[in-house]
């Protein structure tokens, strides 16, 4: 059965409003799960009678794998196709939560981190990927900011479930509960997600694979932006990751995780939201709002870790440093989106790997950061790192308007 799609092929009404809506229910039941973990780590810690930093590295370094693993989603994607892919995704949040609920030690932890990094790198990446090939240049804008939305929708609303169901079912029992959802989502993949031309006889060819990030990376300007999000991304998730173990060593309990959980994720859904809508309309100077957004966001979540504020003036810091977060995480995409390149699905798979391994080494660094000076060094962490990412757009000759994206790259004739 062929789906609607427009004169171009791009996907149109109900089936794109469809799978927008699947991609973006996977990819908030995925970043829940990936990281109850972080949003857990004291009551993890303490459970297991082992280090918060330790922890916290465990989970971060698992993400490398993730990083690793979206370097081969091409190839995957090409041997497989979407749908099997996804319905592989779903299969490891399941198996990760289930290990996770019943880790006697970080061994297991490890291992449980390793499946659900395994599932991130499926369920981003290739989300990015249909949004940037299967949609109009309008569509495909939103559909990414929907998807970043969902993120931090994850963080307004999942983790501080994933909080409430530690009180009363203890982490275990939250875990065992992460454990079920994401089986439900396995009948609308099935039917939504688009099957993907499949090529039996396709392997993964490091030399290949080396020729095509090769000539990504031949442009610097796009270059550029691939490596921004690398450090920007040490500094979001390094100052991220131990922010709940920041709130309960200046002795607040888990009510007020939830609430702060709930205001970062508000605020970056509202400003992810809106930002996929102002910059397909507005002719803003992208350059210079991106490397603002990235100077206030790093000197917000900065002084939370090194001032002495209120609970109130904590929740004021993190909502502005959502704000910024939200906007450049669309702006960055559709900026990479709109790149000119030969095959766009790798272009927005490297994006999503260069995320992750941003992300591992965050989390890694920040964490033995925090082993070795303290709350306060993380923060010191945060204002070295995010001040350092912001001269790599100034280094761009150019960021590309969003509105140029156009999707390509993939025929729709296989889309059943």
């Amino acid at each position: 059965m062929r789906t609607p799609s427009g004169t171009d092929g791009t996907l149109i009404g109900r089936p794109a409003i469809l799978l927008i809506g699947i991609l973006c229910l996977a990819i908030f039941v995925d970043v829940t799960s990936v990281f109850a973990p972080v949003a857990l780590l004291p009551f993890v810690a303490e459970g297991l009678g082992t280090s918060v930093s330790l922890v916290g590295q465990v989970s971060s370094a698992s993400i490398l794998i993730s990083a690793v693993i979206a370097m081969l989603i091409g190839s995957l994607v090409q041997r497989h196709g979407f749908r099997r892919l996804y319905l592989a995704g779903v299969g490891a949040m399941t198996l990760g939560s289930i290990v996770m609920a019943l880790a006697p030690n970080i061994l297991a932890v490890l291992g449980a981190a390793l499946l659900l990094s395994f599932a991130n790198a499926i369920v981003v990446p290739v989300a990015l990927a249909l949004a940037a090939t299967q949609f109009s240049a309008n569509t495909s804008r939103r559909a990414m900011s929907y998807q970043i939305a969902c993120l931090f929708a994850a963080v307004a609303v999942g983790l501080p479930a994933c909080v409430f169901l530690s009180t009363v079912l203890g982490w275990r029992g939250a875990f065992a509960v992460l454990a079920i959802v994401p089986l439900l989502l396995v009948p609308l993949i099935a039917t939504l997600v688009p099957i993907g031309a499949r090529d039996p006889s396709a392997r993964f060819d490091i030399a290949k694979s080396v020729a095509e990030y090769r000539d990504l990376l031949g442009d610097p300007s796009l270059a550029l932006m691939f490596a921004f999000q690398v450090v920007y991304v040490i500094c979001a998730f390094g100052t991220g990751a131990y922010a709940s173990a920041l709130l309960v060593s200046r002795g607040y309990g888990p009510d007020a995780l939830e609430v702060a959980f709930a205001v970062v994720g508000v605020a970056f859904i509202a400003s992810s939201v809106a930002a996929g809508e102002i910059l397909g309309k507005v002719k803003l100077d992208l350059k210079l709002l991106v490397v603002g957004a990235a100077i206030v966001f790093c000197l917000a979540r900065g002084t939370i870790y090194v001032a002495p504020i209120s609970f109130a003036g904590i929740l004021l810091l993190l909502a502005l440093a959502s704000l910024c977060d939200g906007f450049l995480g669309v702006a960055i995409r559709a900026n990479v989106a709109a790149y000119d390149v030969r095959d766009r699905t790798l272009s927005m798979v490297f994006f999503a790997a260069s995320d992750s391994f941003g992300q591992a080494s965050g989390g890694v660094v920040a964490g033995a950061v925090l082993a070795a000076g303290g709350f306060l060094a993380v923060g010191e962490l945060a204002f070295l790192v995010g001040l350092t990412a912001i001269w790599l757009p100034l280094a761009s000759r150019r960021l590309l308007r969003p509105a140029t994206v156009v999707a390509r790259d993939v025929t729709r004739s296989d889309v059943r």
